[in-house]
């Protein structure tokens, strides 16, 4: 009867923990939840780099575009909030002899207005960035959002704990172990560049999808050996 159930656990996905004994056998279970939201901010991470002979007169023109953006930016309805790195300054190595600097400097914009994608954008490269190193959608509350799915995700096993071991005749102990076996976020990239009739007055450039959140847990419970005999 015991191989049986052993059978059955490793048929169904339920493994015991190998090595341990029979008397102190484990039921182990996996859960998984799914939340599917709607993006509420999109993220631009663009940067600015800049080449020179002269390094002070490198410095001060990634330092004076990033002064504009900054401007640009600030208090602009529609704009959450925003962050710059510090300017990060090279020898730019190349064919010449002369020595060469380079200096590089990126502000990251959170928008929750959509409509203002391609103006943002626009002007970005329009005050000297060169480099639009990402743009992606997000959810402002995403701390809350996976403490959310994680309580999902532990009311699966729980559940799958109870019905499986129902079926297999097995009383549960108390828990010996939790583990989070993964958690993953899949961000919504930007964008719909489809053609369009110019003649045709259309809004942003961009097309959300829903950001998904995934969490799978694994959940150890003690057999209750006296009771299952």
């Amino acid at each position: 009867m015991k191989k049986l159930k052993f059978l059955l656990y490793v048929m169904m996905g339920i493994l015991p923990i190998i090595g341990v004994a029979q008397e102190n056998g484990v039921f182990t279970v996996s859960g998984t939840a799914l939340k599917t939201v709607n993006p509420t901010e999109l993220m631009i991470t663009a940067g600015v780099t800049w080449e020179g002979n002269n390094a002070q007169d490198v410095y001060e023109t990634v330092n004076g575009v990033m002064t504009k953006a900054i401007a640009m930016v600030k208090n602009k309805k529609g704009i959450k909030r925003y962050e710059t790195d510090i300017v990060r300054m090279n020898n730019a190595f190349g064919k010449s002899t002369s020595v060469r600097y380079s200096a590089t400097q990126t502000i990251t914009i959170a928008i929750t207005n959509f409509d203002i994608y391609d103006e943002v954008m626009l002007k970005l490269f329009e005050l000297g960035f060169n480099n639009i190193q990402n743009v992606s959608f997000t959810v402002d509350n995403m701390a809350e959002l996976k403490h959310q799915v994680q309580l999902e995700a532990i009311a699966a096993a729980k559940k799958k704990a109870k019905e499986f071991s129902g079926a297999l005749g097995v009383n549960l102990g108390q828990v010996l172990s939790f583990n989070e076996q993964n958690y993953a976020t899949r961000y919504a990239n930007t964008a719909n560049y489809n053609a369009m009739d110019a003649a045709v007055e259309t809004g942003p450039s961009i097309a959300p999808n829903q950001v998904e959140i995934m969490m799978t847990v694994i959940v150890s419970f003690a057999i209750n050996k006296e009771e299952n005999n």
